[in-house]
């Protein structure tokens, strides 16, 4: 057996390489399939990670649709809210009324008559303010302007509880009279010192409204009043935007509307005296 198998090695190693070398060829065979398949995986999850960003895009597309839409839907909403609350808001107008006395056809007073023309609201408080804005040119040409705080002017009574229509009415004893004796008075003083100079004033009426509207919100509103025109004053944050009110007046002199000639004179004398009083 021995000598047999010595003369039949060379068989042997031939057949053992070859078995290896188709081992080998199986192994290499194996491992490429493998790979093949490792590679067509790779393929299908890179389709499929294409397909789902596609997905993932058309679905960020109709979210942002959506948002779009629900953004105009909000924005509808907030018109008809805003709507709704206009028709549920007041409308204030006021009214600076000339009492004529009918002997001489000359106005001897003015009152203040405040409306509600829009919905009906409660009314808190009504404060009412006046101003003599004065201005002038000196001997030089130079613009003189001063205010002054005029007290008394309207006798303000209690609110009687009116919520539409005429809701409030101010008025003072023979103001425009006074007001009338004061601006000639102060005309004819300075003209006398020189036909050059000349002052001229204006009486202005500064209303602020506190009010409940009808969702229980706590509302100012504030308005201007002269002899040209009516004006609503808007406020932000505490601010006049359009500069028509006096909010600190701590700093102003202040008349009562029932002292004569002398006392305006005097205090204007503080702007003038060395610009258009001589």
């Amino acid at each position: 057996m021995k000598s047999w198998l010595e003369r039949n090695k060379i068989y042997f190693e031939i057949g053992t390489s070859i078995l290896l070398g188709i081992m080998a060829l199986l192994v290499s065979y194996q491992a490429n399939q493998i790979a093949q398949s490792q590679t067509e995986l790779d393929l299908r999850q890179t389709i499929l990670l294409e397909k789902q960003s596609k997905t993932n895009e058309k679905q960020t597309e109709i979210f942002e649709k959506q948002t779009e839409i629900f953004e105009k839907q909000l924005n509808v909403y907030e018109k008809q809210i805003q709507i709704m609350e206009k028709d549920f808001e007041p409308k204030f107008e006021i009214k600076l009324v000339d009492i004529i006395d009918n002997r001489n056809s000359s106005v001897y007073a003015n009152k203040l008559e405040i409306y509600n023309l829009g919905h009906s609201v409660e009314i808190s408080d009504i404060n009412v303010e006046t101003y003599l804005e004065v201005h002038g040119i000196g001997l030089n040409d130079e613009t003189i302007d001063s205010i002054v705080r005029v007290t008394n002017f309207f006798v303000a009574p209690q609110l009687d509880g009116s919520t539409d229509g005429l809701i409030h009415t101010l008025s003072g004893y023979r103001n425009r009279e006074k007001y009338n004796k004061w601006n000639t008075s102060l005309r004819d003083r300075i003209r006398s010192k020189s036909t050059s100079m000349f002052a001229i004033s204006i009486l202005s009426h500064n209303i602020e409204i506190d009010y409940k509207d009808s969702f229980g919100n706590e509302k100012k509103e504030y308005f201007g009043i002269n002899d040209k025109q009516f004006y609503r004053i808007d406020m932000e944050n505490g601010e006049d935007k359009t500069n028509k009110i006096y909010l600190d007046d701590s700093n102003l002199d202040w008349l009562n509307i029932h002292d004569d000639d002398n006392r305006l004179y005097d205090i204007l004398s503080n702007y003038f005296e060395e610009h258009v009083i001589p």
